[in-house]
């Protein structure tokens, strides 16, 4: 086919770049305050500048279906593509139905790029077609997706600055390790969580490769050191799922969709381990405004020295009417025991228990110690 541009053979892995670009500048041009968004079943480098992006396309219902996503996913991260998704739960059905398949695939889809189920049998591929513990187990994950959305929103900020994909291999943080150089069955949720999605029908127990440093099960809490293997438990609730030691992970409340509104309070779930930092980013969520500077920075620190953990809030920069004023922060800081005092630093003014009109602190007797305060910045210490 001879093309405007030249040969069909010439243009034909060109063809669907300029679709996108065609697209992206017909959008900008009609609806300049919006932000373009197009998902596309095909496309390849390049295409993220027009924001482009891609799903696996049109996939059998099975296991072995499911367990190819992963590798593909994070091929494309790493192609320079940062949003990227499936139809959860497959698209055609060569095999029958599964419950099992959709729950596993659903947990994989929470921590995808893009989190969309869409089948030519649409009715298998909701929830609740399940029954009501698949409901419940879907519920879940749906409501930690949300829940992590602070994170993940400045997971894309990263892909927009720096180039990074939210969906990460290991190796590209750990190129030392030649274990992860192929491995293509877990990955990074940035940089402090692990997910190691099951893929294997019926299984209950699970191999996850843990790399250098200290890993937190976010279920059990169990405590692991790695580099090396190890095989955990995976009822079908349960996503393999890890921490890394020193993240700073923001999570807001559970929502049902996002409104655009921010969150006037925050947890921030602190796994201390010496010196480490987060920094969340926040715009509008609907606008190019961002593109202007329109948009929030606020750092979070934890510092663990011995007998002691000083976390803080920093002052917000950037656009502070972005965020609700006197928007309260609870740190969830791992600490198997309840310290002795715990104290605003710089004010020494000491927390004394559980008050609804101050800062107070509580320990849940089991993982967690909880300190809760207002406004920014503010900056609590620990000492056991």
């Amino acid at each position: 086919t001879r093309l405007h541009g030249g040969s069909g053979t010439t243009l034909h892995n060109r063809y669907d770049l300029l679709r996108q670009q065609a697209f992206a500048e017909g959008t900008a041009r009609d609806r300049p305050d919006d932000r373009v968004f197009l998902l596309c079943r095909s496309g390849g480098a390049g295409m993220q500048r027009f924001g482009a992006s891609p799903w696996s396309g049109d996939i059998n219902n099975t296991f072995g279906t499911l367990e190819g996503q992963i590798p593909i996913g994070l091929n494309t991260g790493m192609s320079g593509v940062p949003y990227w998704g499936t139809d959860v739960g497959g698209f055609y059905h060569v095999a029958p139905d599964s419950a099992e398949l959709f729950v596993r695939w659903f947990q994989y889809g929470a921590f995808s790029p893009i989190f969309r189920a869409h089948v030519r049998v649409w009715r298998q591929h909701v929830p609740w077609a399940h029954g009501a513990e698949i409901e419940n187990i879907c519920r879940q994950y749906l409501e930690l997706r949300y829940r992590l959305m602070p994170y993940t929103y400045t997971l894309a900020w990263q892909a927009h600055t720096l180039g990074l994909p939210l969906m990460r291999p290991l190796v590209l943080n750990y190129a030392n390790d030649a274990r992860v150089w192929d491995l293509g069955s877990e990955y990074l949720w940035g940089d402090d969580l692990l997910v190691a999605p099951v893929t294997r029908e019926g299984a209950t127990q699970w191999p996850v490769y843990l790399p250098e440093g200290r890993w937190h099960d976010f279920w059990t809490h169990e405590i692991y050191d790695g580099p090396r293997g190890i095989t955990v438990a995976a009822p079908l609730d349960r996503l393999p799922l890890f921490v890394r030691a020193g993240a700073i992970v923001p999570m807001g409340p559970v929502v049902q969709y996002q409104d655009g509104q921010k969150p006037s309070a925050l947890t921030l779930l602190v796994y201390p381990a010496r010196q480490s930092s987060f920094t969340l980013y926040e715009d509008d969520g609907a606008t190019n405004a961002y593109r202007q500077g329109q948009y929030a920075l606020t750092d979070f620190e934890c510092v663990a020295d011995g007998r002691t953990i000083a976390c803080r809030v920093g002052a917000l920069r950037g656009d502070a009417a972005l965020v609700p004023a006197g928007r309260a922060y609870t740190f969830q800081i791992h600490a198997p025991e309840p310290p002795r005092r715990v104290e605003l630093e710089g004010g020494g003014e000491v927390l004394r228990g559980p008050r609804d009109d101050a800062p107070c602190w509580w320990h849940d007797s089991q993982r967690f110690l909880f300190v809760r305060g207002a406004g920014q910045p503010v900056a609590v210490k620990m000492a056991w």
